[in-house]
């Protein structure tokens, strides 16, 4: 089933006309998701890179909502 949703989402015929005039994404709207698109990618493979550096600000919240 959700292959079929997916192949009518993604390749399946523009039913409504106001997303007919719609156009790919030209180089500024490109050159703004790679970044986006590349850091999640390495975030979802290696989280330790971002987990890292807000490990000490996470501790530091952490105590003191804890009163300490």
């Amino acid at each position: 089933y959700m292959l079929t949703l997916y192949r009518r989402a993604v390749f399946g015929e523009i039913t409504n006309p106001e997303l007919k005039d719609i156009k790919d994404m030209n180089l500024i709207e490109l050159i703004c998701i790679v970044p986006l698109a590349l850091l999640t990618l390495l975030f979802g493979v290696a989280p330790n890179l971002i987990f890292n550096l807000t490990e000490g600000s996470a501790q530091r919240i952490l105590s003191m909502m804890a009163g300490g």
